[in-house]
């Protein structure tokens, strides 16, 4: 059979956002910081936007387009702003970035300079200190590319969170080049970086103590299960030693060892969170309010509006015998202002979308978690991304982008909002009961508990069940409490 080729139209339709939806989107997502930076970046590269004390004049003004408003022949009674020098004007204009400018001469403006989201901080991370402790060692060009590569498989904690095989045959590297790269990475600071377990991990810091404890190499080397469970007595009989002398190694390997080598860098240097948002009470009644404080609000420059009108006239004039040049210069002007004018209008209606969607998802939890802000923690009810956006009108993805890094400060604490939004499940009683409190409670008890006889996960059923009269399963108290990070009883225990 022989194959033929065709060639055919055919029309379809295709959902295409516009740029002013995909911004409208990105400012919405943003958190408190890196809005207050796209803020100021906004303010350094449009020159047509500038920081005002109402925004009552732009939420009009965006209603009509600026053509519409340069087409418009009604003039405003109010007195006018002193209009720029053009030629000023066209210097800026000359110098923003991104823009088709008149004259590309000066190539090394200011703008070349790096954005303030780009610039290096003074806080360094975990892969900038190793790279920089390797590039001092000596080691081959080669070598060095393998530290690298294994760096990026470096979790929050310093622990190596792969395979060597697995990579050796993924990439096609000799596993023994692997290891050695990993031998020099474990010679780094902090000490016991670069681990494959918890146990090589102490192992690695042990050995470079200046005061050698061979009973703790040795408990950590050849007893580790028994080390796992405290299991003083085991240790002792298998190792010949006393009793007193296992719990002094015991001692020294827990305040001198640290399971978590790279706590200092990564997840451990949390910045402090900014509430979007206030729920407060006044006079019996629960308010709903923005966090305005560190965002200046922002307006159309009036000057620059003015500024069309002037080119305008200007290019009148150019008929009238001023030039060709002068009428082109005119004509990039006009339409460098009128596409700045329409970009600072779409900015400004997108921080305005964005703070009215927050106020009206934050209103809703306040509705639906009323219970929680009056009585506390223990009264969070199950709220799903589903219900709050058939509510509003809105798409569960708006919900979820409203929801995301953004924090609400309340009498309760200052919370995530993504922190109203969980499953639930149902009592004996047939209430509705969120993941989050039955959380509190299983961590509750745990901190109340004896270090020596730690609850198990039946009895912190049973305490439950005593202290808050909630029938839970001994599964659902394991799941929750895996989830916590909380250890098994078998290994909370402190014998000595």
């Amino acid at each position: 059979m022989a194959l033929e080729l065709k060639q055919g139209l055919r029309q379809s339709q295709q959902l295409v956002l516009s740029p002013q939806i995909q911004q409208a989107i990105k400012v919405l997502t943003l958190g408190r910081q890196e809005l207050e930076e796209m803020v100021a970046e906004e303010l350094r590269q449009n020159p047509c936007l500038e920081e005002g004390e109402s925004q009552q004049d732009i939420t009009e003004s965006n209603e009509f387009s600026t053509q519409e408003k340069i087409d418009s022949k009604e003039q405003s009674e109010a007195p006018k702003e002193e209009v720029p020098d053009i030629d000023e004007l066209l210097s800026r204009f000359r110098e923003l970035p991104g823009e088709e400018s008149l004259s590309r001469d000066n190539s090394e403006s200011e703008f070349d300079s790096p954005s303030y989201d780009r610039m290096s901080s003074d806080d360094s991370n975990l892969h900038d200190t190793l790279e920089e402790q390797l590039r001092l060692m000596h080691l081959t060009e080669y070598e060095l590319n393998c530290a690298f590569f294994l760096l990026q498989y470096l979790d929050d904690n310093g622990f190596l969170n792969a395979s060597l095989e697995d990579l050796s045959a993924e990439q096609k590297i000799p596993a023994d080049d692997l290891e050695y790269a990993l031998k020099a990475i474990q010679k780094c600071e902090p000490t016991g970086v670069g681990a494959r377990t918890l146990q090589e991990c102490l192992l690695l810091q042990l050995r470079q103590k200046e005061v050698q404890t061979p009973l703790a190499e040795k408990i950590l080397r050849d007893y580790w299960k028994e080390f796992e469970k405290q299991d003083v007595a085991k240790i002792a009989r298998a190792t010949g030693k006393s009793a007193d002398a296992v719990k002094e190694a015991l001692v020294y390997i827990r305040e001198n060892l640290d399971p978590r080598p790279a706590r200092q860098y990564g997840n451990e240097q949390q910045q402090i969170a900014t509430p979007d948002v206030f729920i407060f009470r006044r006079e019996d009644k629960w308010v709903v309010s923005l966090n305005e404080d560190g965002l200046p609000r922002l307006r159309i420059s009036a000057k620059y509006e003015n500024l069309i009108e002037t080119v305008t006239g200007s290019k009148k004039r150019a008929g009238e015998g001023e030039g060709k040049d002068q009428a082109q210069t005119d004509k990039n002007l006009k339409e460098f202002v009128i596409d700045n004018i329409k970009n600072a209008r779409a900015f400004v209606k997108a921080l305005a979308d964005r703070n009215k969607t927050i106020l009206r998802v934050t209103e809703v939890i306040l509705e639906k978690q009323m219970d929680f802000f009056e009585h506390g923690p223990e009264h969070l009810k199950p709220l799903t991304l589903k219900s709050v956006a058939e509510e509003l009108g809105l798409h569960e993805s708006t919900i979820s982008r409203t929801t995301s890094n953004k924090y609400v400060h309340s009498p309760q604490g200052l919370f995530e909002l993504k922190h109203f939004f969980n499953s639930g499940m149902s009592t004996d009683g047939g209430d509705e009961l969120a993941n989050e409190v039955v959380k509190a409670w299983v961590a509750e008890c745990i901190r109340g508990e004896n270090d020596k006889k730690p609850f198990s996960d039946q009895e912190i059923a049973d305490w439950i069940q005593t202290k808050k009269s909630v029938k839970i399963a001994r599964r659902t108290v394991a799941k929750y409490r895996e989830s916590l990070g909380l250890l098994p009883s078998s290994k909370r225990v402190k014998k000595f």
